[in-house]
């Protein structure tokens, strides 16, 4: 067991910024509550229920204070930044990478994305700009 039994939600919740956290929650008995989402620490609190709450993570005292604000029970198991190593290596052994590999999980849309065709750009100009196209012209 990773964690010591607790009567209420154990939720890992990171720091997502300006308010928000990315976080998923958990049961009493480990069923999901809270599948891994992207929401303000706000909603969040909403969605965990009145408690108690057990949290973990960089977003655990952001959802602590909202939490105690509205009288909810709550308890930070952890603040770290970082899982405790010896656990992820834990984790790793206990894994079955032919029946469950690891893949990432985008909870959030990508600050960056690349810019769209231009109509008329010479081949290989797509999306670098004026200079790229003036380059490819003059190769060509």
């Amino acid at each position: 067991m990773i964690i010591d039994p607790f009567d209420g939600v154990v939720a890992a919740a990171i720091d997502a910024r300006h308010d928000k956290v990315y976080i998923a929650a958990f049961g009493p008995d480990g069923r999901p509550l809270l599948s891994p989402r992207r929401i303000n620490a706000h909603e969040a609190l909403r969605a965990l229920g009145t408690g108690p709450l057990l949290l973990t993570g960089s977003g655990a005292p952001l959802l602590a204070k909202e939490a105690r604000a509205r009288g909810v029970p709550v308890r930070i198991a952890s603040e770290r930044p970082a899982p405790d190593i010896a656990l992820v290596a834990r984790l790793g052994l206990a894994a079955q990478p032919d029946t469950a590999p690891a893949r990432p999980l985008y909870l959030k849309e990508p600050d960056v994305t690349m810019p769209a065709a231009r109509p008329n750009a010479p081949k290989g100009a797509v999306g670098f700009g004026d200079a790229a196209a003036r380059a490819a012209a003059a190769q060509a």
